[in-house]
Formats: C-alpha cells, sequence, structure tokens
C-alpha cells in the first residue's frame, strides 16, 4: 500500500518575519511622528513670544525740577503695555515745552505727573508779549496766500468785504509780531500778538465776512527823503 504524504505542517518563517518587520516599521513611523510633534510643541515653547509694543516716551538725560524740555532730551521706544505707567505719553511732541515738576532720571518714563506747564506757563505763552494775547489765524481767513511768514517776522492785516465799496476795507491790526507759524488740515496757521482791539477787530471782521489780507512788513529802514522833499 502506496504511503500518503502528510501535510506541510512546517511554519513559514520568511513570511513572518516578512508580516512582523512591516508591523515594526509602522510603530516606528508613528513613534517617530509623535516624538516630532512633543519636541516641536516644547521648542514652541521656549520662543519668546511676540508681544504687542506701544511707543512711550523717554528720558535721554537727567532732568532736573524746572527744566524746559526740548526734543533732543526725550526719545520715543515701544514697550509691551504692561510697563507702561498710568499718564505715559506716546509721542514726543506731547512734552517738547513742557517742564520737569520732579527730578526725572535718565532712561525713566515721562508721565503726567512728573511733567507739566510749570508757573511761567506754556513756550508760547512765554513768547507772548507782556499786555498782549495770542491769536491763531488759518490760511482759509485771507484772501490770497500770505507770504511765507516766519516767527519773529511783523505783519499788518486789511479786511475788506468781497463786492463792497473801497471805503469798507479797513486795517484791522498793524505792526503785529509773529509768535508761531504752524501747518494743520487747513493749510498754514499764524499765531500773532495782538493787543485787546485787535483782537475784537479781527473777531468782528470775521463774523461779518470780511476776508483778510496779510501784508509783511519790511524789515530794512525806510529811505531817507532828499531835503527840501515834500
Amino acid at each position: 500500500m502506496p504511503g500518503r504524504s502528510l501535510p506541510h505542517t512546517t511554519p513559514d518563517w520568511e513570511a513572518a518575519v516578512r508580516r512582523q518587520t512591516a508591523v515594526w516599521l509602522v510603530v516606528a513611523l508613528l513613534l517617530t511622528a509623535l516624538i516630532a510633534v512633543l519636541a516641536y510643541q516644547a521648542w514652541q515653547g521656549r520662543l519668546p513670544r511676540t508681544e504687542a509694543r506701544q511707543p512711550v516716551v523717554f528720558a535721554t538725560r537727567d532732568l532736573e525740577p524746572g527744566t524746559l524740555i526740548l526734543a533732543d532730551m526725550v526719545e520715543v521706544r515701544p514697550v509691551p503695555p504692561e510697563v507702561i505707567p498710568e499718564g505715559a505719553f506716546p509721542a514726543v511732541e506731547a512734552v517738547v515745552g513742557k517742564q520737569a515738576l520732579y527730578p526725572i532720571a535718565r532712561g525713566e518714563i515721562l508721565t503726567e505727573t512728573k511733567v507739566g506747564l510749570g508757573p511761567q506757563g506754556s513756550v508760547l505763552a512765554r513768547k507772548c508779549p507782556g499786555g498782549f494775547w495770542c491769536a491763531s489765524l488759518p490760511e482759509t481767513w485771507f484772501v490770497a496766500t500770505p507770504p511765507q511768514i516766519v516767527e519773529g517776522d511783523r505783519i499788518d492785516v486789511v479786511g475788506a468785504r468781497p463786492k463792497q465799496p473801497f471805503e469798507d476795507t479797513v486795517f484791522l491790526a498793524e505792526d503785529v509780531p509773529v509768535i508761531g507759524v504752524g501747518q494743520d488740515e487747513e493749510g498754514r496757521r499764524f499765531v500773532l500778538a495782538l493787543d485787546a482791539q485787535e483782537s475784537l477787530s479781527l473777531l468782528y471782521a470775521h463774523v461779518n465776512d470780511y476776508r483778510l489780507w496779510l501784508l509783511l512788513r519790511s524789515a530794512q529802514a525806510p529811505p531817507e527823503l532828499p531835503p527840501g522833499g515834500p
């Protein structure tokens, strides 16, 4: 009786190894990805965070009480909001011309409690002659573009009403000192030192639709008349 061959029961080691290798490869890839994610999160946590900063005015030198603050004595630096004290100034223009009321150290933030106008007022108030008032006239009040006037010039102001007789034209202010010239959205502004009558005359002229004409006075002495002149 011929013998029958028995079924083959020996394990297929090569196939098992291939299956096991594939499983470990997938596990290794998953672990690598997990480690990469954890490492990235840890690295992100150590990076310095970019915070919103705000401009603040600092003193660039020691300021004694009574010091008139000039532009080269201060500067603007961006700092985190949580270190900004109450009453800090955001721009140099907000403190220039004011006075230090208390000692301010170099590198200190200027605040409203330490900076003020002082007993003598602002720079503009000190420029205004005694017994006069400073008034700011916009360029739009004038019938023609004023000349290139600067601080220290002296001017005359003429008023005229459109389509009215020549007799209505009047001198409203004469030999007026120009205290300053500024600029805004309406154009130039002329800060003039006026007495009480000149102030009222300009106000009356403006509310009654007078247009102003600004005349710049010469800084030279008038020519001398020859002997026997008129």
